[in-house]
């Protein structure tokens, strides 16, 4: 017995974030739907459906903006573990600015590999007020 790879998807542990957060709500699930629009169209899918860009909306929704940042979080933790796998891209860099970090998740695994880079997590005050920190 045991979990097959969409299983793992809905796993939150140290080492993959889950899944979950980033299609629980109607507001996400709506982009998800109208995937293809932007692909056809171009320009800002969440501003066309909700008349605002997501940025703008999570600053006036602090619960949905929570579960934004958890969702590109865990989805951060899933990825950056793959490229730090293959990729040696970063060796030699003595500093490293996160723009759009989130919460710093990224920035934290590659500096985890890499200590001897100073990282600057950089994005909106309603974000980095709720992000932890590393050390």
């Amino acid at each position: 017995y045991g979990l097959t790879l969409v299983g793992k998807a809905f796993v939150n542990d140290e080492n993959n974030g889950s899944l979950v957060a980033s299609t629980a709500k109607k507001f996400l699930i709506d982009v998800w739907f109208h995937f293809k629009d932007l692909v056809l169209e171009g320009g800002n899918l969440v501003e066309k459906l909700h008349g605002m860009p997501n940025y703008q909306y999570n600053g006036l929704n602090p619960k949905h903006a929570k579960r934004f940042n958890t969702a590109m979080t865990n989805l951060s933790k899933i990825i950056v573990k793959k490229i730090l796998e293959k990729y040696n891209g970063f060796q030699g860099i003595t500093t490293l600015v996160d723009v759009g970090g989130g919460y710093g998740v990224t920035l934290n695994m590659i500096i985890s590999k890499y200590p001897s880079i100073k990282g600057i997590n950089y994005d909106l005050p309603h974000v980095v007020q709720q992000s932890p920190s590393f050390h």
